[in-house]
């Protein structure tokens, strides 16, 4: 568990953010959960088969939002492992502890927290975070406490969105609105900080993840359907104008932008794929 910062204490560079995640995007996210969550089943997979957690091994889940990945993770160390799942918004972890309780998890715990504040004790084997990674206002204080939650040889798994101009979906969906409607000067609305694509750039996820004090990094770049929208005749959903890209590193010193899961010796390093870290 955290030391120094109380859980739950937010970064005022985030409070923004928190707030736009406990609410309006708490919202959308939950009435489009099967498209927004279950689109990235399949390269959270990858992400595990390259780098898995250790069997009996205590993991951190970062922005772990309903606890999908929490779940997963607690399947994979077994009984005898451990994993706490963290997220700033209270919301998606109120659901977190709900949806686990309900389906009998019971080597998991849950917690409010802000990595940038957070001080965990180097107690975790293993640390993932699927694109929990790319709205920190100072993510190099973030990833400093994450690997600050590892012990010696802590491998760090993680997936994030390549830049925007590599995935058709999000890409071609932008221009495609900007037909219609102008980008007002200042917005009202809270929003997500830094956004989906601020760790887009492999060297400047890679030197985030340097200047956090991780090592070995190794990033994976990966393209994948993403599903949008009802398809009358398949039921449920359609392909969405295309591929979207992310990546995934794994480092216990170092993660990168895209996706990134990260495995060590003594040291963590990097994998990356293209889609969340």
């Amino acid at each position: 568990m955290a030391q120094g910062q109380p859980a739950g204490t937010v970064a005022w560079a985030n409070e923004e953010a928190v707030r736009a995640w406990d609410t309006v995007l708490y919202e959308r996210w939950k009435q489009n959960r099967k498209v927004f969550v279950g689109a990235l089943d399949e390269v959270t997979q990858e992400v595990f088969d390259r780098a898995p957690p250790p069997e009996g091994g205590r993991c951190i889940d970062i922005g772990c939002g309903f606890g999908e990945t929490t779940q997963r993770l607690a399947e994979l160390v077994g009984g005898g492992g451990f994993v706490l799942g963290t997220d700033s918004s209270p919301r998606f972890i109120e659901d977190a502890r709900r949806e686990a309780t309900d389906a009998g998890v019971e080597n998991v715990d849950f917690e409010v927290a802000d990595a940038q504040t957070a001080n965990w004790n180097p107690t975790y084997d293993y640390a993932f975070s699927r694109m929990g990674t790319q709205f920190f206002a100072a993510p190099v204080p973030a990833m400093r406490a994450i690997r600050g939650a590892l012990k010696p040889g802590g491998k760090l798994a993680k997936v994030c969105w390549r830049r925007k101009n590599e995935s058709q979906f999000w890409a071609e969906t932008e221009q495609v609105v900007e037909r219609f409607f102008s980008r007002p000067e200042e917005y009202e609305a809270d929003t997500c900080g830094p956004g989906p694509f601020s760790l887009g750039n492999p060297e400047t996820c890679r030197g985030i993840l340097e200047a956090a004090g991780f090592e070995e990094i190794v990033l994976h770049r990966r393209d994948f359907a993403y599903y949008m929208g009802k398809d009358h005749g398949r039921g449920d959903r359609r392909p969405a104008r295309d591929r979207a890209g992310g990546r995934a590193d794994s480092p216990q010193r170092g993660v990168r932008r895209e996706s990134s899961t990260r495995d060590s010796r003594g040291a963590c390093r990097a994998l990356r794929h293209l889609a969340a870290v």
